[in-house]
Order: structure tokens, then C-alpha cells, then sequence
């Protein structure tokens, strides 16, 4: 799932990834600035707005 316009779920599907030394490693499917929802998953839904708390890309 994605952050989308106006803080909007988005789902999309992704494709050619794989785990490499502890992090995901995505081939295709996300955009430079693409925001990628990794906390929460069971409480959300597409379509939804949702409040944003970055944690940046280190975590």
C-alpha cells in the first residue's frame, strides 16, 4: 500500500522484489517520491485518509 493524493491509501502492486542483506529491494512498480506504508497494514484500507508519520527512509 501507498500514500496517495490528499494522505489517500493506494494499493499497487509491485513487482520483482526481493530481501537483500535485511531490506526489501524493489525492481519495478514505485515512483521516485512514492511514499510505501510499512506499519499499521491490518488497519487500513484503500481509499482511506490517514494521518502521516514520516520515520524516513533508515528505518
Amino acid at each position: 500500500m501507498l500514500l496517495g493524493k490528499g494522505n489517500r491509501i493506494e494499493p499497487r502492486m509491485l513487482g520483482n522484489v526481493e530481501l537483500v542483506d535485511g531490506k526489501w529491494l524493489v525492481r519495478n512498480g514505485l515512483n521516485r517520491g512514492d511514499k510505501v506504508i510499512v506499519t499499521g497494514l491490518q488497519r487500513i484500507r484503500p481509499g482511506m485518509e490517514v494521518h502521516v508519520i514520516d520515520r524516513g527512509a533508515d528505518r
